[in-house]
């Protein structure tokens, strides 16, 4: 399901399926260059993904994006989920009205995380606030016949 990352959201999702999740921006963000960034176990930031393409799907890996400049918002995409996808992700564009949504991805337990962080990544210049989406990402159920 496509779940917007300016509400502090909740899910959970499937080891080997596929995640979509929206990351909007207001208009005047449109022709900036949107990014999903990771932050390490080192604590540094890392791109993921990034792409100036408006319209179309940029792919590196299993991450995808997709900018839907009319909507006003894109699509990030996780084309398999792994139980190791745990980790802090951010969303956002580059551009003088910056913003970034923070995602964390979990892979174990119900574990809920609604909170704004106010640290600043270095992958950009400047952050209103952060905005937390938990998934817990579970293993398929076996159902064995009898």
């Amino acid at each position: 399901p496509a779940l917007m990352c300016d509400k502090p959201t909740v899910v959970s999702g499937t080891e080997g399926q596929m995640f979509d999740f929206i990351c909007e921006y207001p208009s005047d963000s449109k022709n900036n260059t949107k990014h999903f960034c990771c932050l390490d176990i080192d604590e540094s930031f890392g791109q993921v993904v990034r792409t100036s393409k408006h319209n179309e799907w940029t792919r590196k890996g299993r991450v995808s994006l997709y900018d839907n400049t009319t909507a006003g918002y894109f699509i990030v995409r996780l084309d398999k989920l792994y139980l190791n996808d745990s980790g802090k992700y951010h969303c956002g564009d580059f551009g003088s009205s910056d913003r970034i949504m923070k995602i964390h991805l979990l892979s174990w337990g119900c574990w809920a995380v609604h909170e704004v962080w106010p640290e600043t990544p270095t992958c950009s210049s400047q952050v209103p606030h952060w905005t937390v989406l938990s998934l817990e990402v579970r293993q398929p159920v076996l159902v064995s016949g009898s």
